[in-house]
């Protein structure tokens, strides 16, 4: 007998049940493919940077005047930094609509 055919008898044979468990399986893989194409961008990012520094050496510009451009003009992409520039974002807006409300009531 069939593993998942076991799982489903154990909890029930209900057709919620399956959609629940099937869509939790698919917000798995939508999360975990959103994730790689996160991590594909960061890595195009940082091949431009470097290849932007390579150009540049390339062409004349002493080492440290290179490095000096390229933490200038790209600045290094930090995912866990720029997630939590989000959610303070999204504090803040709630904080701001708590405001605006609390003094459209008092009012």
């Amino acid at each position: 007998m069939n593993i998942g055919k076991k799982i489903f008898e154990a909890i029930g044979e209900e057709r919620g049940v399956k959609r629940l468990i099937l869509s939790t399986f698919f917000l798995i893989l939508y999360i975990i493919r959103i994730s790689f194409r996160i991590a594909g961008l960061v890595r195009m990012a940082n091949k431009g940077r470097r290849s932007f520094k390579r150009a540049l050496i390339e062409n004349g510009f002493p080492k440290d005047l290179a490095d000096e451009l390229v933490e200038e003009l790209f600045p290094k992409f930090d995912l866990p930094s720029s997630l939590n520039i989000l959610r303070f974002r999204k504090i803040r807006t709630r904080k701001m609509h708590k405001v605006q409300l609390d003094g459209y009531l008092n009012q």
